[in-house]
């Protein structure tokens, strides 16, 4: 009973640091794999054939079966102390530089990288849209068979928000509505690229001190950071799709100063290489 007793107090503790943490970082990132799987589990209560067959359809079909992928907040802001903004890349230890490359992106998030461009530029949709809004409709039109197309958009829509374009403020972004108004040219666009574009953007204002937060697919980074790096991530499984879905936790634990200690003594000979090979830092 002791014994036990002292495990508890100290997972307790632990728990609490990890929440404690996770406050301090809310506001760095708005990205959500939970929230969306919430939802979609209340969704797929209601929804029949027909809408499930439109979202399979989809690009961002792959996304429904949303595993509970563990999207750690500190580790993220770990991950996101070493980018090197000018490099493109994150330093690892004292000589380890790995480019952070939208291809390596792409297929860790089950996207294409090569196809028809995404203007993130483009001003679409003006008035805002947002993340409870949505999961409000989302759950509403999932039994409704007159507006299986407008189901569909705005499933696509709550991927987009929670997961692969999250803003500070839980809108939608903009640039987005457009690509929806033919689902049937959907496949044909570079999804993966977009999303990768969009957190490096992110990521090189937080790193040059023009924001004090990213938006973006963080839970992505921190995935693809485990493929590199597959002796610090835990992957529950070696064959899930899309291969984010693999990665429940990192084998350093809960504690932020171990996986800090363990990025800091990463070595060459630990790293596994996607499609290229890391450079020694010059």
């Amino acid at each position: 009973m002791g014994s036990n007793g002292f495990l508890d107090r100290r997972k307790s503790n632990y728990d609490m640091q990890e929440m404690a943490s996770n406050e301090k970082c809310a506001q760095f990132s708005r990205c959500s794999p939970s929230s969306f799987r919430d939802t979609i589990d209340k969704v797929k209560l209601k929804m029949g054939t027909a809408q499930l067959e439109a979202i399979k359809s989809t690009p961002f079909g792959i996304f429904l079966n949303m595993s509970n992928v563990s999207h750690s907040l500190t580790k993220v802001l770990a991950v996101m102390r070493r980018f090197q903004a000018k490099t493109m890349s994150f330093r690892f230890g004292e000589e380890i530089e790995v480019p952070f490359e939208a291809s390596e992106f792409s297929m860790v998030m089950g996207l294409r990288y090569m196809g028809q461009p995404i203007d993130e530029l483009f001003c679409g949709k003006k008035e805002k849209t947002f993340r409870n809004e949505l999961a409000d409709l989302l759950v509403d039109l999932a039994c409704k068979d007159d507006c299986i197309d407008d189901f569909c958009r705005t499933y696509i829509l709550f991927v987009c928000n929670c997961v692969l374009f999250p803003q500070g403020n839980y809108s939608t972004p903009s640039f987005i509505f457009p690509y929806l108004e033919d689902l049937s040219d959907l496949g044909s666009y570079a999804w993966g690229k977009a999303v990768s574009d969009y957190l490096i953007g992110e990521m090189r204002a937080n790193a040059t001190g023009k924001k004090t937060y990213v938006n973006g697919c963080t839970i992505g980074l921190l995935a693809w950071f485990y493929e590199r790096v597959p002796s610090i991530g835990s992957p529950t499984s070696l064959s899930r799709f899309p291969r984010f879905f693999r990665w429940d936790s990192s084998k350093t634990g809960r504690e932020e100063s171990k996986f800090q200690k363990a990025l800091s003594e990463l070595q060459l000979k630990r790293l596994f290489c996607l499609f290229q090979n890391p450079k020694r830092a010059s």
